[in-house]
């Protein structure tokens, strides 16, 4: 589907989103680390604030997760607070195949670092995101990258992880999905 027979059914919020003010989105498409096409969005602040902006690098969960063209409060607060939101969908990544899903098994914190920070150098070349006022944030798969980004580069003023997994050994002993997942991801028991 290419979404061209998409129709809307309902109006339910129209009122609402009368005096709401909507965050601009624009895709991205760049190069990541090795070369790979990688997508991302950049959602522009509504306080009026002029580009370059400071921006935080939203990075998704999972870490097989996606981001999307799609409406999220924390993006809202932060584009009302004249914060750019950048998200992209790094190695790791679902809906691009499942060789882009898989390539960072065994091997975190590589290609999806890669990747992260090719969509924040796009952002600074287009002129959106402001290289001297950088923050990442993230939750479980993110949070872990948001960890792991603050300890490969001084690029980022500030840095909040949201349930990240720092220790995979306690994670695989007292997670409810650490057994399976920890030996998924990294390619054997810790032991």
């Amino acid at each position: 589907q290419d979404g061209t027979e998409e129709e809307k059914l309902t109006d339910l919020n129209e009122a609402f989103l009368a005096d709401f003010p909507t965050s601009p989105h624009r895709k991205l498409e760049f190069k990541g680390t090795d070369g790979v096409d990688v997508e991302g969005w950049y959602v522009e602040p509504t306080n009026g604030a002029q580009a370059p902006y400071p921006t935080v690098l939203w990075i998704h969960g999972g870490p097989h997760g996606a981001q999307g063209n799609t409406f999220a409060f924390d993006t809202q607060l932060l584009n009302a607070a004249g914060y750019g939101v950048l998200y992209v969908n790094h190695r790791a990544s679902t809906g691009y195949g499942d060789t882009f899903s898989t390539a960072i098994k065994g091997d975190w914190g590589v290609l999806d670092y890669g990747d992260l920070m090719a969509g924040v150098d796009y952002a600074i070349e287009l002129g959106l995101a402001d290289a001297d006022k950088l923050g990442c944030c993230g939750i479980s798969g993110g949070g872990n990258l948001s960890t792991w980004i603050v300890g490969q580069t001084e690029r980022f003023k500030a840095a909040i992880p949201q349930n990240p997994v720092t220790n995979w050994q306690s994670f695989y002993g007292v997670s409810d999905i650490g057994v399976w997942f920890a030996t998924e991801e990294l390619g054997g028991h810790p032991h």
